[in-house]
């Protein structure tokens, strides 16, 4: 008898709760009414576990036994370093102002808002010439997401936007010691989003 943890369950099929093992999930509720497949989804999962309290609550109202499981940090690799070290690491001078934003370039709208924050980003620069803007994605198109490299030409920001090495961010070699530094180079965090909790 084997368990499975699932982080956002509502992209498998509905077959999970057929299958012949126990499931948990453990996600983000980020809505409310849920959807009636997703509730018939996590009535079949063995546990589920909320990231909050308020999606421990939307579950009641739908007899879904939810419990709360705050999200964690890995406070020895996520943790303040030296944020020069960290400009340089990714290409940046030490006097740059770093605007960083992570995403999945994915879905249509994208959720994330990656266009409003480049078109944004083309405004702050006219007055903030040391502004360098860093996204952490992939640009191509694959995953139903928008053309980023058309966009950074289209608003005339590429010598300004800077990206992952795209073979080291498509096979997975970017680790959390790498994100720890990228976080740390950025002066500010940008998620702008539509659609989330």
């Amino acid at each position: 008898d084997i368990a499975i943890t699932i982080v956002d369950p509502w992209i498998y099929s509905q077959e999970i709760g057929k299958k012949d093992f126990r499931w948990i999930s453990w996600t983000p509720l980020d809505h409310d009414p849920l959807l009636q497949p997703l509730r018939e989804q996590l009535k079949s999962a063995y546990r589920v576990y909320s990231f909050s309290k308020w999606g421990v609550n939307v579950l009641k109202e739908y007899n879904i036994d939810g419990r709360y499981m705050p999200l964690g940090v890995a406070t020895n690799i996520y943790r303040p370093r030296s944020k020069s070290e960290a400009k340089k690491r990714l290409g940046f001078n030490k006097d740059d102002f770093v605007i960083g934003m992570v995403f999945a370039n994915k879905g249509r709208p994208n959720r994330k808002c990656p266009e409003r924050t480049m078109e944004a980003f083309a405004r702050f620069r006219k007055d903030h010439h040391d502004a360098k803007l860093w996204l952490h994605c992939w640009a191509g198109m694959e995953y139903q997401g928008i053309d980023i490299l058309y966009m950074i030409r289209e608003l005339k920001i590429q010598e300004h936007v800077y990206l992952p090495d795209a073979y080291r961010y498509i096979t997975g070699q970017i680790s959390d010691d790498d994100m720890s530094w990228h976080y740390n180079a950025f002066d500010m965090l940008v998620a702008p989003s539509m659609s989330e909790g």
